[in-house]
């Protein structure tokens, strides 16, 4: 099964969609591994991502957005972190513009 939300989904609607993942996949839903790409991080923008966002990230970060990680290090860090142990997403596409700014928020992440 798969499935895409829209950039404006925010973590509830990431809980509802592992939630339906779960229920298809029963006792293989360890073996599953949930995704999400971001498509703004720090500074940084997926090339062409304004027709996709409708918003600005700063207007869908305030709604909760997980599209979007924008803050410190640690607060983009302290997001993922929770977005993973909220939702179950483990795993996270980046563009590879974005792959500096996200490198200091996986250190981070491989802290803890």
């Amino acid at each position: 099964m798969a499935f895409a939300l829209p950039p404006s989904a925010d973590e509830a609607a990431h809980a509802r969609a592992a939630a339906m993942v779960a229920d298809a996949a029963g006792d293989r839903f360890d073996d599953i591994e949930l995704a999400s790409r971001l498509m703004v991080v720090g500074d940084q923008m997926i090339p062409g991502a304004e027709r996709w966002l409708g918003g600005t990230p700063a207007e869908l970060a305030a709604a909760g957005s997980t599209a979007v990680l924008l803050g410190t290090p640690q607060e983009m860090a302290d997001s993922l972190a929770r977005l993973r142990d909220n939702t179950g997403v483990s795993y996270i596409a980046v563009d590879a513009a974005a792959m500096e700014e996200l490198a200091p928020v996986v250190e981070r992440l491989a802290q803890n």
